[in-house]
């Protein structure tokens, strides 16, 4: 089984079906279904905060002022939050409450959903992986200075 793609999201969301060709809503959602941006929603959301809340300083920066996929509209902002609902909904997290942003914290979005995780119904797991890996001479010299 493979992650649902963008085509999958609209197939799932009629509604967004304008925006099937869209290069920006496609690389929006590629972008909130790399696997630390999914962790970042989901650490979001479990520390009591918006999901959204995770990604948003990167998500603004990288993807405004894109005239296919505008974030000053209104239903733009909402196809993002379905995007999150879709994917987050894949590791079995259901969207339960809308909350507002904290005041002044971001450019374009002002709320978004909370959501609870319910077992059993997650299609996907996220594994979190580490690695350790020696620090260069040349590493220890930048922190010296």
């Amino acid at each position: 089984m493979t992650f649902p793609t963008f085509e999958d999201f609209i197939n799932e969301y009629k509604k967004y079906q304008k925006f099937l060709d869209s290069d920006s809503a496609k690389e929006v959602y590629d972008f909130l279904r790399e696997e630390d941006n999914v962790f970042r929603l989901i650490n979001s959301n479990n520390n009591g905060k918006n999901a959204l809340f995770g990604v948003l300083p990167d998500l603004e920066s990288n993807f405004q002022n894109k005239s296919d996929f505008d974030f000053n509209e209104g239903f733009v902002k909402q196809c993002v939050g379905s995007m999150v609902k879709f994917i987050l909904g894949q590791f079995g997290y259901h969207a339960t409450v809308q909350r507002d942003m904290p005041k002044g914290s971001f450019i374009y979005f002002t709320s978004s959903m909370r959501y609870e995780y319910r077992e059993g119904t997650e299609k996907f797991k996220l594994i979190q992986k580490f690695e350790i890996v020696p620090i260069t001479d040349s590493e220890h010299k930048k922190e010296e200075k």
